[in-house]
């Protein structure tokens, strides 16, 4: 080295390290700002485990209204069949009365 003015080697590479570093900066910058976002969007716990809460419930009260409806059904259909079994043994025993 002369010790003018020129840039040598280790000049070189800590302007690239620099560069480097504040890319990486820049890079770290807007990953935290989106996290924040993301933050800031995000529901709470409580809210969902009350959401959860209500659609358990809802999903009960609705089974539990389908049990009974099929319930009523068969039992609606049970009649249905005893009175039609009924019948044919009216008739089946007017036929054999003849």
């Amino acid at each position: 080295m002369d010790g003018g003015s020129g840039i040598d080697g280790w000049q070189a590479a800590k302007a690239l390290w620099g560069i480097v570093v504040t890319g990486l900066s820049v890079l770290g910058l807007r990953q935290m700002d989106r996290i924040d976002k993301l933050e800031e969007s995000r529901v709470p716990k409580t809210d969902h485990e009350k959401e959860i809460e209500r659609l358990r419930a809802d999903h009960q009260r609705t089974s539990d209204e389908l049990k009974t409806a099929l319930r009523e059904q068969r039992q609606e259909t049970q009649a249905h069949f005893t009175r039609v079994f009924q019948r044919l043994d009216e008739i089946a025993d007017r036929v054999a009365e003849r």
